[in-house]
């Protein structure tokens, strides 16, 4: 009887001692899950708004960061080699990386996952803490298809088509998945597309994947290719290049896509996709952004006046002197050759501009009727409002200027239904013609909503930001009355313009210093566009940071009361300049709201001053870091080269800052991680095991 009594206290026992880990393990998990939402970065530009900010960061602070307060202990801390776990040269890099905090992975348990997609179409899973000992810190990685070469598939395609414009060299080597994936922690998903060769030699096919998160396994219904309509115009993969982020809209995978460099007779296209694990992918809308625009070699074509044919013939005159002086290379400063140079360079100046002047109405007109239109945004993602609403900027195309049928969108901000993809607003500048013609659109970047509010934020190629009304974009007017207001965050230099279009109206991109008429001003491009500090009044107020082309870092006071938001002149700015294109792409760290706590981050390049920067070469790159408060300079990859160095420049790829460390890739086919070398980083998985164990144990 006693012996009964104590197996029956002895179950009751180990039953509780069984009921009591698991409640631990429970609210172990549970608090880790809560605070891996917080942690993780799962879309482009860290989240929906597209700000850039990752606001629970205590580990990274500027004290510990910087090199004059604490020498030596930011830094490089690992790398992947890319190259070698894809069995292939990874080719450049253009998706920025994702993290996800505490997830767990079959045969790897719970770990932080870092996920890194090339342009060889290889998607892998990386531990975000670096190879455990004897591992070597791949979680899983999948292969998608064949990715089409550049000087192969791309261009062969180009020269069939014919191409509009000259094959330029913006991307080299493969191109397979050219944009950020997003992730859906809460269905375990990973959506990517990829860009594979399927026939033919140059036939391509774009094919949206839904991967497992934890062991990237294609699900069911898994993947769709990318195909469609919108009134006339039918989708053709050949013509079109897929660089702009995937964005996440509820249960719609919204996808854009625009051109290689302006080749080919191409359009931008949207697709939104819904996936289901029984059904499937989806496909509830497909939309054009110029769907009556002209896609022939011959679009822009005009018949000049004899005054303007006589200007054309004196402007080709004077540009092949220029190009017989340039033989051999630059003359020799105060040489009689750099005299004739510069002779010659006046001449072809001013022919330019009698040539813009006689020829520029038509030209300005015969450009619009162009259906281009491309979605791309620098790689950033369209943004996603708290509704729903999905919000992009597209390139230089076709526009119908406010006038029937009024579905035509280039160089415009677009405000769509999620689902349907029908267009629920826009904003085309009042000089969209002279900007379309000159390629200086508001496609060059994407849109940043404001958090709380209905503000937009954003700008493009002709340097000026604009803010505007979420509720009322404002259409196409004269006098860009719809704008709440505009203001240019970088050097103002002087470019070339005759006025011919609406006041302001910047006609000419190669930034002539000189005209027979009247000079604009106007910054670089805006290409990697704002980061947003989001904090009330009492905390300091809210920041806005951003690089142009051709400029210094600028910080600005932000208030989302005014209607003016953006409190001019800038609050800071930097002392380095960074020369030519595209710019500073920048990311923020901060502990919430609080005041000293936040860290600028920016990827820059090696450029010498008065050249194209990173546009078609490929530079050294350099991380830096800035105090968020007044842009004093922390820290850079440069400071000690041997121990740091990032390698070579990816370009429009922000850093991806998340639990202590800062994630970023480079053209050489690595993910390299930066943090505190005199920090203790843990792995989950081992401090929920070391106490789950102890207590199985009894310890």
């Amino acid at each position: 009887m006693m012996l009964r009594g104590w197996n029956l206290l002895w179950h009751v026992s180990v039953t509780l001692r069984l009921q009591l880990q698991l409640l631990l393990l429970l609210v172990l998990v549970g608090s880790g899950a809560s605070e891996a939402g917080a942690l993780d970065v799962l879309t482009s530009r860290n989240d929906g708004a597209r700000t850039g900010a990752m606001p629970h960061e205590r580990i990274l602070t500027p004290d510990r960061v910087s090199q004059q307060r604490s020498p030596g202990n930011f830094g490089k801390l690992f790398q992947f080699d890319l190259n070698a776990i894809g069995g292939q040269a990874s080719g450049e890099i253009y998706a920025q990386p994702l993290y996800v905090n505490r997830v767990n992975v079959p045969g790897h348990g719970l770990v932080n996952l870092v996920l890194v997609a090339t342009m060889s179409n290889l998607v892998v899973a990386l531990d975000a803490d670096g190879a455990r000992a004897g591992s070597d810190g791949v979680l899983w990685k999948r292969t998608l298809g064949v990715a089409p070469r550049m000087d192969e598939a791309v261009w062969e395609n180009c020269n069939q088509s014919p191409c509009l414009a000259p094959i330029g060299h913006n991307v080299l080597g493969t191109a397979g998945i050219g944009s950020t994936p997003v992730i859906d922690r809460a269905r375990h998903v990973v959506f990517v597309l990829n860009r594979e060769l399927t026939g033919n030699g140059i036939e391509v096919t774009y094919h949206l994947h839904a991967l497992d998160l934890g062991d990237g396994r294609d699900l069911p219904g898994s993947p769709v290719a990318v195909a469609g309509h919108s009134f006339s115009a039918i989708f053709n993969p050949n013509l079109q290049n897929q660089r702009a982020g995937l964005a996440q809209s509820g249960q719609q995978i919204v996808i854009g896509f625009g051109a290689y460099e302006d080749l080919m007779g191409y359009r931008g296209w949207l697709f939104s996709y819904r996936y289901d694990p029984f059904t499937g992918f989806t496909q509830t809308g497909a939309m054009t952004t110029t769907p009556d625009g002209d896609t022939s070699a011959s679009c822009a074509h005009f018949e000049l006046s004899a005054a303007a044919s006589q200007a054309d013939f004196l402007l080709n005159i004077a540009a092949t002197k220029v190009k017989v002086d340039r033989q051999g290379g630059d003359p020799a400063p105060g040489s009689p050759r750099a005299a004739a140079l510069a002779a010659d360079q006046a001449a072809l100046d001013a022919a330019q501009a009698m040539y813009d002047r006689l020829a520029g109405p038509d030209a300005l007109q015969a450009a619009n009727h162009c259906a281009h239109g491309g979605i791309w945004m620098t790689g950033r993602a369209p943004a996603v409002a708290d509704d729903g609403r999905i919000l992009l900027q597209v390139g230089n195309g076709h526009n119908d200027l406010g006038q029937a049928p009024n579905r035509n969108f280039g160089n415009s901000l677009i405000s769509l239904d999620p689902v349907s993809l029908q267009v629920l607003d826009a904003f085309t500048p009042a000089n969209h013609l002279a900007l379309n013609r000159w390629d200086l659109d508001l496609g060059g970047s994407g849109p940043m909503l404001v958090p709380g509010t209905a503000l937009v934020v954003g700008g493009g190629k002709q340097g000026i930001m604009h803010v505007w009304n979420l509720d009322h974009l404002g259409g196409f007017r004269s006098d860009d009355a719809g704008v709440l207001q505009k203001f240019t965050p970088g050097i103002v230099e002087a470019h070339f313009d005759t006025g011919l279009d609406n006041p302001g109206g910047v006609i000419d991109v190669l930034h002539l210093s000189d005209s027979l008429f009247n000079l604009n001003l106007h910054a670089g491009h805006i290409m990697g566009g704002p980061v947003l500090w989001q904090r009330p009044r009492s905390a300091g107020g809210s920041r806005l940071y951003h690089w142009s082309e051709d400029s210094e870092l600028r910080e600005y006071a932000f208030d989302e009361s005014s209607s003016t938001p953006v409190q001019l002149p800038e609050l800071a700015k930097s002392s380095y300049v960074q020369p030519g294109h595209p710019g500073g792409i920048l990311s923020l760290s901060s502990d919430g709201i609080t005041p000293g706590s936040g860290i600028v981050w920016a990827i820059t390049y090696q450029a010498e001053e008065g050249t194209t920067g990173a546009l078609t070469k490929v530079l050294p790159g350099v991380l830096r870091a800035y105090v968020a408060d007044n842009l004093e300079p922390l820290w850079t990859s440069e400071d000690q080269p041997g121990a740091d160095r990032l390698g070579k420049y990816a370009k429009f790829v922000p850093p991806t800052v998340a639990n202590g460390r800062v994630y970023m890739v480079n053209f050489d086919g690595q993910l390299v991680a930066y943090g505190l070398r005199n920090h203790v980083y843990r792995r989950p998985a081992s401090t929920v095991m070391e106490v789950v164990n102890a207590v199985l144990s009894d310890e």
